[in-house]
């Protein structure tokens, strides 16, 4: 029934970290693959950009049901029901808990201006999974074992559902907790596990990933938490920063072979970003400056992500549980650069990992 396409083997294999005692709050450290891990390709050349017809918006079928799903985009309410603030509660280790954490902090001002005026984004991933015929490692339809069509990894390790409300791991990513052995499926021989986010995040695509990365809550807009991987750059800091070291990570990675764009491959506990350098692509729409998703598995050359896209207010309590998602490191499949490149003009994906 189904047609199995073949890519080259990896051995890597995901960590599994083991239960540890917690020491107040603190979290055992996550283990970050070295950037000597970077696969060794060779890099692509940044494509040329040009404008496009002014009529591509009307006559593309994916932005026409983009338009219409902002039509339907209800505005994020604010919680009325903030709790006692967490200065700097860190994230509990996933065995102590069997439930997600709602934890709350009580800031000031929450929501990125540009970000929080995004209420298209979060249909993305369900049109592109719409728009392509091909699941991720199978020529047609589902897997009769997951009740549903999605996106199967390189080994097997991880199955992400069409949507990415949850996922099927055989072993828990980052960020999460499994819901129960009620759950389980099996396939192919192998038990899968059915896991969720195991706390809840504010609207900001950049912030949930690094408080992922970070491992830790973090209070929106009070400080810089991470670095590009290649030029080791604060990144974070403004837009027009940002824009810079994009531009100079890109350089460098021409120059060197590293990774960047369709070859961006973070490692569990870095992220993705997508930095737009020419904003906005249509006057109608809102201002995208980047994107950015955690990843919180890797099997071979996939990478399974965490990511949550702003709403049109200001992101004011945690309230968004997060979409699962699966991007291919170069070769063939869904690279990250391809799933979000074309909402902008003229964009450059890199790598960011804890500051």
């Amino acid at each position: 029934m189904y047609e199995r396409v073949n890519k080259p083997s990896s051995s890597w294999s995901p960590q599994v970290q083991g239960k540890s005692k917690s020491t107040g709050w603190q979290l055992p450290q996550i283990t970050v693959q070295p950037d000597s891990s970077v696969r060794q390709q060779q890099q692509k050349e940044m494509p040329a950009y040009t404008l496009l017809d002014p009529d591509w918006v009307t006559n593309n079928p994916l932005m026409r049901s983009l338009e219409a799903a902002s039509s339907h985009q209800e505005e994020t309410v604010p919680s009325q029901q903030e709790a006692e603030a967490l200065d700097k509660a860190e994230i509990l280790p996933q065995e102590e808990e069997n439930k997600p954490v709602q934890a709350q902090l009580t800031l000031e001002q929450q929501g990125d201006k540009y970000e929080q005026k995004d209420s298209v984004a979060a249909q993305v991933v369900n049109q592109m999974s719409a728009e392509q015929v091909t699941v991720q490692r199978y020529s047609e339809g589902g897997i009769d074992e997951f009740l549903t069509e999605g996106k199967l990894s390189e080994n097997e390790l991880y199955f992400v559902p069409e949507g990415g409300q949850f996922i099927y791991a055989q072993h828990i990513p980052l960020t999460c907790h499994e819901t129960g052995a009620s759950d389980y499926v099996s396939y192919n021989g192998k038990t899968y596990k059915k896991c969720l986010p195991r706390i809840q995040f504010y609207q900001d695509c950049l912030h949930t990933a690094e408080e992922i990365i970070n491992q830790v809550y973090l209070e929106p807009h009070k400080g810089t938490y991470s670095r590009e991987s290649i030029t080791n750059r604060v990144f974070g800091q403004n837009d027009e920063k940002n824009k810079e070291i994009a531009i100079q990570s890109l350089t460098t990675a021409q120059a060197t072979g590293a990774a960047i764009n369709d070859t961006a491959n973070p490692s569990v506990g870095q992220a993705y970003v997508i930095v737009n350098l020419d904003f906005p692509r249509w006057k109608k729409k809102a201002d995208y400056p980047y994107h950015a998703a955690a990843v919180v598995a890797t099997d071979g050359a996939d990478r399974v992500t965490i990511e949550v896209f702003a709403g049109s207010t200001d992101a004011a309590s945690r309230s968004i549980d997060g979409n699962f998602a699966m991007y291919t490191v170069g070769g063939s499949g869904l690279t990250f650069h391809d799933a979000w490149n074309y909402l902008f003009k003229n964009a450059i994906t890199i790598t960011i990992k804890p500051k």
